[in-house]
């Protein structure tokens, strides 16, 4: 019910993802590249070298206060909340709340995030801080998932109401009916990114991949057949954000034991049954539930969020020590 509630209200005209379109043709290019070792964890610690300084503003009262506090206080396990890209002071101007304005950005947000939070990670090693652990919600708890395939040691990642991949949460879940999908679909069909090299070269590079093969027949059949009039644009949104966010074409993490997925019961959100299982590409993680829908769950089971938090870092704890 609460999910129902509040996608009323991320669905009006003043809420709406992507309303610039796909993004410039220029930020795919170099996207691409940046992809190519993010998938790999020696390639991705060879782009480290580059990386600037990071700024972390802690706007997040919630996590401060429903998370941070509390595991303090009754756990002794400090925090660092970093807070998103294009969210609060890292918001750009032009942007509605957290509606971002195009597509790359959000694939943006999430490289930004995974390189952050490697380089955060180091800084504490070297500050003899430890063990560390990585945990989000929603979006964050998807690029948590991505950040923990990159670290380069056993590290406890708790990714919250979120799963395999971000395709469906904008093709499937409520969110669905808050993207711009006319701006897409006209920019697809007639403006430079359909017309432009990198659209055959995403075309190109998926199909010819032999993993993403079956996703790419499935969402070309599925979305053709539909009734929607934005068929093209939510084939092609389906196809891009698999390619850039789902957790098959990265590294599996050096332990993956010590990864437990919360998920909750009744998330519209992030619909799990239009993605694989976790558990399948992540042999050795696990999952567990929490009543509720995505919001609810944010909201009413922190309790239950931060003795999962716990115990992954004691599990960690132990195989260090082991």
């Amino acid at each position: 019910m609460t999910d129902n509630i509040y996608h009323g209200l991320v669905t009006s005209n003043l809420a709406k993802f992507f309303s610039r379109g796909w993004g410039e043709v220029q930020s795919y290019k170099k996207l691409l590249k940046l992809r190519r070792k993010l998938q790999s964890r020696p390639h991705f610690l060879s782009l480290l070298n580059s990386i600037p300084t990071i700024s972390c503003k802690l706007y997040y009262w919630r996590r401060r206060y429903l998370t941070a506090t509390p595991l303090l206080r009754e756990e002794q396990i400090g925090s660092i909340l970093v807070e998103n890209p294009y969210y609060g002071s890292r918001k750009p101007l032009s942007q509605t709340r957290s509606s971002l304005c195009y597509v790359s950005d959000l694939l943006v947000m999430g490289a930004a995030l995974v390189l952050e939070s490697y380089v955060l990670h180091d800084w504490l090693h070297s500050q003899g801080i430890g063990p560390v652990g990585i945990t989000g919600m929603s979006m964050g708890g998807h690029n948590a998932s991505l950040a923990g395939s990159v670290l380069p040691d056993a590290t406890a990642v708790v990714p919250c109401f979120s799963w395999a991949t971000a395709a469906s949460v904008f093709t499937r879940g409520v969110l669905k009916d808050a993207v711009c999908w006319d701006v897409l679909q006209n920019e697809l069909l007639h403006s430079k990114l359909g017309q432009s090299k990198i659209y055959q070269i995403l075309q190109e590079e998926i199909i010819t991949c032999d993993s993403l093969n079956t996703g790419f027949t499935d969402a070309t059949s599925d979305f053709e057949q539909s009734s929607n009039h934005f068929g093209e644009a939510m084939r092609y949104m389906k196809i891009v954000l698999d390619y850039w966010t789902h957790l098959k074409y990265y590294s599996i993490p050096v332990d993956p034991t010590l990864t437990v997925f919360v998920t909750a019961k009744e998330d519209k959100y992030v619909p799990r049954e239009w993605a694989e299982d976790v558990r399948q590409i992540w042999p050795g993680c696990s999952v567990q539930s929490v009543d509720g829908g995505h919001v609810t769950g944010m909201l009413l089971q922190q309790k239950r969020l931060r003795k999962i938090l716990c115990q992954t870092m004691q599990d960690l704890s132990a195989s260090l020590h082991n």
